[in-house]
């Protein structure tokens, strides 16, 4: 399934978690991967360039939700991993609506099982001369109240001499299984994103108060991501030994279902009563140099 206008285009994976397989930008016959792209028969969608995040995002610890008055059990989603990872969404096929050449739409339907609420989740993806703009939006369907966050996951392609420019306000310090160890604690040294290299930067953090645009720095040009005000969260996965990095617009900390109701509003867990939902938006556009920006 592909969609294209004008330098971009990209290749969509519904099957495969309501994935992004691909995206690129061409201009003087040049194409250069914004995203990093899948391999020939990928089946998993952390091998793709990009997959939605529903209805939470990275680790839930213990899979344990407590929810007015009950407490829920998620189970393990992933191998290898004793916490439940990312919601339900990416682990199931989507649904394809093909609305023209330069814009699709992927739908997503939970019935309640290890996720106990009923909700559906609505992927938009629209090119055009400028840029890809991306949005995620999840919808309560139960008949009664859900608590939700959703994420988008891209996969960057890194290498020497690839740096990444942002703000944020804290990051989250974690232990042995990548699950925060407490408040978030200011962003310097090992943690700087202001102006850092990134390739191999072994970094698996939450940062709080992501000022909503990132610069990826290239030699040749530049890849921004901006996002909606409600994505205040960056998750940054840079692992040693790959050529990608993942940097994620979330609505939500990592964790935070498990902190218990209370704390839930200030760490963008969104509690939709039945028939509301929750969107947020993201865009990538490419920047050739020569040109003028200012910082984000």
């Amino acid at each position: 399934m592909r969609l294209s206008s004008g330098p971009y285009t990209i290749e969509l994976a519904p099957d495969i978690g309501g994935a992004i397989s691909g995206l690129w930008f061409e201009q003087d016959g040049l194409r250069t991967p914004v995203l990093r792209p899948a391999g020939d028969g990928e089946t998993d969608p952390t091998g793709c360039g990009c997959f939605p995040l529903a209805a939470f995002c990275n680790r839930l610890r213990e899979g344990r939700v407590r929810f007015r008055g009950r407490t829920h059990d998620i189970p393990p989603n992933r191998p290898g991993e004793r916490h439940p990872l990312h919601g339900q969404a990416w682990l199931a096929p989507w649904s394809a609506e093909m609305l023209g050449p330069d814009q699709a739409r992927m739908r997503f339907a939970h019935e309640p099982g290890h996720w106990p609420w009923r909700y559906e989740a609505v992927q938009s993806i629209v090119a055009s001369e400028s840029g890809v703009a991306l949005s995620l939006e999840v919808r309560n369907l139960d008949d009664q109240a859900m608590p939700a966050g959703i994420g988008l996951h891209p996969y960057f392609p890194t290498g020497d001499g690839v740096r990444i420019q942002t703000r944020v306000s804290g990051v989250q310090l974690t232990d042995d299984e990548r699950l925060p160890t407490g408040k978030p604690v200011r962003a310097l040294g090992a943690y700087d994103l202001s102006d850092r290299p990134i390739a191999e930067a072994g970094l698996d953090n939450g940062y709080a108060g992501w000022s909503g645009q990132l610069d990826i720095l290239y030699p040749t040009h530049t890849v921004r991501m901006t996002a909606s005000s409600n994505a205040a969260w960056l998750q940054v996965y840079a692992p040693k030994g790959e050529t990608f990095f993942c940097a994620e617009p979330v609505t939500h900390a990592n964790d935070a279902l498990a902190l218990g109701e209370a704390g839930w509003d200030a760490q963008g867990i969104r509690i939709l009563e039945p028939g509301r939902s929750l969107r947020m938006d993201m865009r990538l556009e490419v920047l050739v140099r020569p040109f003028l920006s200012a910082p984000p």
